[in-house]
């Protein structure tokens, strides 16, 4: 086991960023691991959590180094059920190759490996990669790059209501309509990373950039895929199999893979956004299906719209049936009459009862809009997609300006907990900025949307204009 400590000059950190890196030597005993070498292991790891800075660990190893008595090694004797036929454990070959154990396609369709390069080489590009999304210790705020890709510009690709990739909304897709052409996506061209890819495919996760600013991104397949079970060869009933798992859908292990980034990125100390696209989640045999925390229409019409009230609508809204009901209610009605007009309301009745259902469908669907939503206080806002990027490019720079101004707070005085630090932050900003903004949210959401549309040229005389006014030496 060998341990360094390094100092890399980066495109994020040019002055230096420091990293501790831990490897296997494979050239003795293949790497394996004993008391010793788990020793320095976890030196190293405790020196880079003191610091708070990344460890990285390359796993060239055999595993735990197993020791065997060496004074009994040349004394001990078999004793077989059958001296001619000497049998193994299981009584037969179970497996083929190590990589049915432990390899790319075990570890890498698990999740427990996060991808997958072709080569050494690629695996450090990668291993950069990844490291620039990061702060270069937990004590510091994220790396913001400069980015050619303008914050301002419009998102060209539209997600649509039918099934499609949701890397296309992320990362951008080749037009399909002009070659050599590209519609843009909301983060910053070329910045989206996946991890965990072929592992619980109904959810996508990975790291990308914001006007430059690194985030962790959970996003949500909107297509059917497919789930494969390969069959386990210690089991000789075991066969592979090939499951169907509906999109904007958790399944129990897209859920888990969902908490495992956000973890992940929390402790990399990334702000988190979540495309939201979830129908609901599967519950059991049929699960539940929900959309803006209600279910989905056909579930509230068997529950909340039954023939029952289908029929009340019909006897409210519908001409025909309002007249056959008002006559059929006339006291002076000769039996034959009577049963013609019963007649002819059950035969309204039933050829409108499926009209209805589609219309009770309509109203229930209409609870699961934009407008509805915010009525309720379920979302604050409703955004233009193809200006969102401006939006929440402002939004997460004032939320990190935010959240440096609290840390300050805080080492100042630990006691107060995030709640108390809030609150005195709307205080100064009430006393600095006087009682017409009363709501400081409110007053920073209005700076933001000014941003949005002054041009380039605008935004940098106001930066020149403040940056004035900050210098004591201005008249």
């Amino acid at each position: 086991m060998v341990a360094w400590k390094m100092t890399l000059k980066t495109p994020e950190y040019p002055e230096g960023r420091d990293i501790i890196v831990i490897g296997n030597d494979i050239t003795y005993r293949i790497g394996s691991f004993g008391p010793q070498e788990d020793v320095l292991f976890l030196r190293a790891s405790e020196l880079a959590r003191t610091h708070g800075i990344p460890r990285i660990y390359v796993a060239a190893n055999s595993g735990a180094r197993i020791g065997l008595a060496e004074e009994i090694r040349h004394m001990f004797h078999v004793a077989w059920e059958d001296p001619d036929d000497p049998y193994k454990v299981l009584g037969r070959e179970v497996y083929t190759s190590n990589n049915q154990l432990g390899g790319i396609q075990i570890m890498h369709n698990n999740g427990v490996t996060h991808g997958t390069v072709c080569d050494d080489f690629e695996g450090v590009y990668t291993i950069l990669q990844w490291l620039s999304y990061m702060p270069k210790s937990v004590y510091s705020p994220v790396p913001i790059l400069k980015v050619k890709d303008p914050i301002d510009r419009p998102i060209e690709f539209v997600p649509t209501k039918t099934p499609y990739d949701p890397r296309w909304m992320l990362a951008g897709r080749p037009n399909p309509s002009q070659k050599g052409q590209w519609l843009s996506g909301f983060f910053d061209n070329g910045s989206f990373m996946e991890i965990m890819q072929p592992w619980a495919q109904t959810v996508v996760v990975g790291r990308a950039r914001l006007g430059g600013i690194p985030v962790g991104v959970v996003a949500v397949e909107t297509r059917t895929v497919e789930l494969s079970i390969p069959a386990d060869p210690a089991n000789l009933d075991s066969e592979a199999k090939i499951i169907q798992q509906a999109g904007q859908v958790w399944f129990p292990d897209s859920a888990f893979k969902t908490a495992q980034a956000i973890n992940d990125f929390n402790r990399e100390g990334l702000p988190l956004m979540v495309f939201a696209n979830w129908r609901g989640f599967s519950g059991g045999m049929k699960g539940q299906r929900k959309r803006g925390g209600i279910l989905e229409p056909e579930g509230t019409v068997e529950i909340k719209f039954r023939r029952k009230d289908l029929v009340k609508t019909m006897r409210r809204v519908d001409p025909v049936y309002i007249r056959l009901a008002e006559r059929l209610g006339t006291p002076e009605l000769s039996p034959a009459d009577r049963k013609e007009l019963e007649t002819k309301l059950k035969e309204r009745e039933e050829f409108l009862i499926p009209i209805y259902h589609q219309v009770a469908m309509q109203f229930a669907d209409l609870h699961d809009t934009p407008g509805r939503m915010q009525e309720k206080g379920a979302i604050t806002d409703i955004l233009d997609w193809k200006t969102s990027r401006t939006f929440f490019y402002w939004r997460l720079r004032r939320l990190l300006l935010e959240d440096v101004v609290k840390k300050k707070i805080h080492d100042a005085n630990p006691e107060l907990t995030d709640g108390q630090i809030q609150a005195m932050l709307r205080r100064w900003f009430v006393e600095v900025e006087g009682t017409v903004k009363a709501n400081p949210e409110v007053a920073m959401d209005s700076i933001v949307h000014m941003t949005q549309h002054i041009s380039p040229t605008q935004r940098a005389e106001i930066v020149r204009i403040l940056s004035t006014m900050d210098s004591p030496s201005s008249t």
